[in-house]
């Protein structure tokens, strides 16, 4: 049971990171196929890159949660 509990978990955190990629600014899906060789790593890369500095301001920087608070 127990293990399954973490399957379960694991994936939803999965499933909640990839939605976000997709659906709220990153556009996960548009941006590869474009260039060549490892042009489209490169732009992953920086997307994920923008990903983890907006969660770190989400939860580390007071001044970002009062603007979102204030939304």
């Amino acid at each position: 049971m127990e293990l399954k509990r973490c399957g379960r978990a694991r994936w939803r955190i999965e499933n909640e990171t990839f939605n976000t990629l997709k659906n709220q600014g990153y556009n996960l899906g548009h941006n590869y196929g474009l260039g060549k060789k490892q042009l489209s790593a490169v732009f992953m890369h920086l997307m994920l890159l923008a990903f983890f500095v907006g969660q770190v301001q989400q939860f580390c920087c007071p001044l970002f949660q009062a603007a979102r608070a204030k939304e």
